[in-house]
């Protein structure tokens, strides 16, 4: 069930759709957020978008995964928070626990990096996440739900990682300490997409890239 469901798109190594020169200049999501060379990916990023379901990015460093996922956050207009995965505690996902007044129950005390008021989440590195706070994130992923306390305003769930070591193996890059991804935390992703790397770019998109540094936001 889950692998029928699942959308794995593949860029690495693969041709591009013949007609992407014809989806170019009417890209919609992507051209628009300043992205070149990913208008074969606009039919799976607006179904994520569209059905709120959660979305992971896989790419080397470089080629736009944080640009994309914040620019999107932001053209959204919702309330967004960022994650390094890699670096972060439980504390800075749900604040300072402390016992209620009665003593019944914990509260928590909010920071500016609290998930409790977050529309859009962003995990970046997830593959680095530790063993324990990756199982604390499976059911933000999967149930917008922490410690079994419902996440009323979070609709979008996004997340970003490099390949794992076993798979980067190249002339370029190989990422130590990427591993490869919990099953069942990747199984709560409904896509999973491998963004263009540069090399995979065309020397017009190549100079749309370079040139977009003066074009200001998007």
């Amino acid at each position: 069930m889950a692998e029928r469901r699942k959308a794995s798109v593949k860029a690495k190594g693969a041709q591009k759709p013949a007609a992407k020169k014809k989806l170019g200049k009417g890209a919609l999501l992507t051209k628009p957020l300043g992205l070149e060379g990913w208008d074969h990916l606009e039919t799976v990023l607006f179904a994520a978008v569209v059905s709120e379901t959660p979305l992971l990015l896989v790419g080397p460093h470089g080629c736009a995964k944080s640009f994309f996922l914040e620019k999107l956050a932001h053209a959204l207009g919702l309330e967004y928070r960022f994650y390094n995965t890699s670096l972060i505690n439980y504390d800075d996902l749900v604040g300072i626990p402390v016992p209620s007044a009665d003593r019944s129950r914990l509260e928590y005390i909010s920071i500016p990096s609290s998930i409790w008021n977050a529309e859009v989440v962003f995990m970046d590195e997830i593959n680095r996440t530790r063993p324990d706070l990756q199982n604390k994130i499976f059911p933000i992923i999967h149930e917008r739900r922490v410690q079994g306390v419902p996440l009323d305003k979070l609709r979008f769930r996004w997340a970003a990682m490099n390949p794992p070591a076993s798979d980067s193996v190249s002339d370029e890059v190989c990422y130590l300490g990427a591993d490869p991804l919990d099953t069942a935390l990747a199984d709560r992703f409904g896509f999973i997409v491998e963004v263009p790397t540069w090399q995979s770019l065309s020397q017009d998109e190549r100079r749309a890239v370079l040139a977009d540094q003066f074009s200001g936001d998007h």
